[in-house]
């Protein structure tokens, strides 16, 4: 008798799954992790996952089965049975609500655990093939668990301020944000009066203005900034002393470059190194622009691909190529033109693991794994901010 084909055992095991879990079900589960990407909780019951918001590593719970697909479940939280050791009593009154602080209910050392199991995750689906050692290093906290965010993006109607329910249009009502700066807060009595429906982006600007955004911007004149300021600057000497280690730095790529995040430290910390800062928005370019007045550093507006593309092998070589992609991660053609060139050393920031682990998978392919280390940017979530290292083989 011929073994099942691999798709017919899945279908069969997704038959069986759905005959095993109903829309409503209520079960008891113990929550293993929780998930990058959503900061759900996870368990499994009979080998099969089940994803449940606002739960805990370690909690013992009764969950109501919400949905069911073929490798998964979905559910919500109906009362903990066992509460983990690493839960706590989340400080915002919307939390369950919001959908944005995913992790508040965690204690800061299990949020930091949980965050470098991400990372660590990403490492083996990339690297899974890389026989050397790297090293990968401890999470960097933040020193600002909240108050930390200096930008947020609000959405009004009428006199209510808030954010959009997690996967639906509903406002959540706020009228605070404990993650956000406190110079951001004091001007929503200000919006109120105004009165209007609209979205708004407010932010701290690096002098210390709060200045406010109504309009929607494409990718040309958007301006990008890191929301947490301390830990950036953590960060960004962080990148300088793994730079430093370099021996030969006569050429620096920042591609992404924003508005000079780090090309003007890259600059500044190497005055004999010839330092190229890329960005698709003119609006960035322009800041970076008018504060520029290092004779070794200047900034391109262009599409990264097409400036790749352009430059092609006939231009010098970098020594370091920094690259700090949207959440989407880098185009395909970015990867490739990559891989062609042959930069011996690339630093590769990412704030989005899932697309971070697939360019350097593709860049595993002539880039070994130096080092890995995970910045905890944005407390409360899922999300991390992450530096990688790499060298051409």
């Amino acid at each position: 008798m011929k073994p099942f084909a691999p798709r017919l055992v899945m279908r069969l095991n997704a038959v069986a799954y759905e005959a095993m879990f109903k829309v409503g079900d209520e079960i008891e589960v113990e929550v293993l992790r929780v998930s990058s990407g959503g900061g759900r909780g996870v368990s499994k019951k009979n080998d099969f996952v089940i994803f449940t918001p606002n739960t805990a590593p370690g909690d013992e719970a009764l969950i109501k089965i919400t949905k069911v697909q073929k490798s998964f479940a979905e559910a919500e939280l109906v009362s903990l049975i066992k509460p983990s050791e690493h839960r706590m009593e989340p400080a915002c009154p919307v939390f369950e609500e919001c959908g944005g602080c995913t992790l508040q209910m965690l204690k800061m050392s299990e949020q930091h655990n949980q965050k470098e199991g991400f990372l660590d995750f990403a490492v083996k689906s990339a690297f899974r093939d890389q026989e050397d050692e790297y090293v990968q290093e401890p999470i960097q906290g933040s020193a600002k668990a909240f108050r930390y965010r200096n930008r947020i993006q609000l959405h009004q109607e009428g006199k209510r301020l808030g954010f959009h329910k997690k996967g639906s249009n509903k406002l959540v009502r706020i009228d605070d944000c404990l993650i956000t700066d406190e110079r951001i807060i004091a001007k929503f009595p200000e919006l109120k009066r105004q009165n209007r429906k609209r979205r708004v982006e407010i932010a701290v600007s690096q002098g210390g203005q709060v200045v406010r955004n109504e309009k929607a911007l494409g990718p040309e004149q958007a301006l990008f900034s890191q929301v947490n300021e301390g830990l950036n600057k953590v960060l960004t000497k962080y990148i300088m002393d793994e730079a430093a280690s370099i021996s030969e730095l006569s050429y620096i790529q920042d591609l992404y470059c924003g508005s000079g995040n780090f090309s003007f430290p890259f600059a500044k910390a190497f005055p004999d190194s010839r330092v190229t800062g890329v960005e698709l928005s003119k609006a960035s370019i322009e800041v970076a622009k008018e504060k520029n007045v290092l004779p070794n550093l200047k900034f391109i507006a262009a599409d990264v691909s097409t400036y790749l593309k352009k430059i092609g092998k006939g231009n010098k070589k970098a020594d370091l190529l920094l690259v700090d992609p949207p959440r989407k991660g880098m185009e395909k053609s970015v990867v490739e033109a990559i891989l062609q060139s042959e930069v011996k050393n690339i630093f590769y920031i990412s704030c989005n693991l899932s697309s971070g682990a697939r360019d350097l998978k593709t860049l595993s392919a002539k880039y070994k794994l130096i080092k890995a280390k995970p910045f905890d940017m944005f407390p409360q979530t899922d999300h991390v901010e992450s530096f990688f290292r790499l060298e051409l083989k």
